[in-house]
């Protein structure tokens, strides 16, 4: 991916949030639920990267056991993201809040049904022009995916830490928390995409 088109991608990840929040008044949590599904989305996609590499290559094909640490570690940032959430906003029900993110409307219809697709349908589209058709399966090693992910994962876990630690003392706007993880989402992209 060129330099131009990176920018491009970050602008684009970065505006569904802000417009999210200061227009269609999304809450802090509903933003937090739009980068988890984009989480959940990528577990997926990286598992489909793991298996074509394992089909190009042979000897490859141990992919299964790093999937299910990447399984692990995904569990793990849910975890401390919702323990940061509830030290965050005490008194927050997540069942309630999902099932408000889901059914929330804007111009007539549930969000559910057009956002999750939506980032289902990029996902599925990025994997294509960036790593089916550019052949990227043929010269990435499982070792250099599998690290760079994990990796991106103990940033995430260590940037959670960072704001636990912050919470603990100061009880910021959500519009600073909302820059904060905006910030961290793209420099976690910058840094750790492959």
């Amino acid at each position: 991916m060129t330099k131009r088109m990176r920018y491009i991608q970050l602008v684009g990840d970065a505006l569904i949030p802000l417009l999210g929040y200061f227009l269609w008044d999304w809450n802090l949590y509903f933003i937090v639920l739009f980068y988890l599904a984009d989480m959940i989305i990528n577990e997926v996609v990286i598992f489909y990267k793991a298996r074509k590499i394992a089909e190009f290559d042979p000897k490859e094909n141990s992919f299964v056991p790093k999937f299910l640490i990447s399984v692990l570690l995904f569990t793990i940032s849910l975890l401390l993201i919702h323990l940061t959430m509830k030290l965050y906003e005490p008194e927050i029900s997540f069942a309630k809040e999902i099932t408000l993110f889901w059914t929330y409307k804007d111009m007539g219809m549930q969000q559910g049904y057009i956002l999750i697709p939506l980032l289902v349908l990029l996902s599925v589209q990025r994997y294509k022009l960036e790593f089916l058709m550019t052949a990227k399966y043929r010269s990435i090693k499982q070792v250099r995916l599998w690290r760079s992910h994990y990796r991106a994962y103990l940033f995430l876990i260590g940037g959670v830490g960072l704001t636990m630690g912050i919470l603990s003392f100061v009880h910021p706007a959500d519009w600073i928390i909302l820059l904060g993880v905006i910030a961290g989402t793209s420099t976690y992209q910058i840094v750790f995409s492959e």
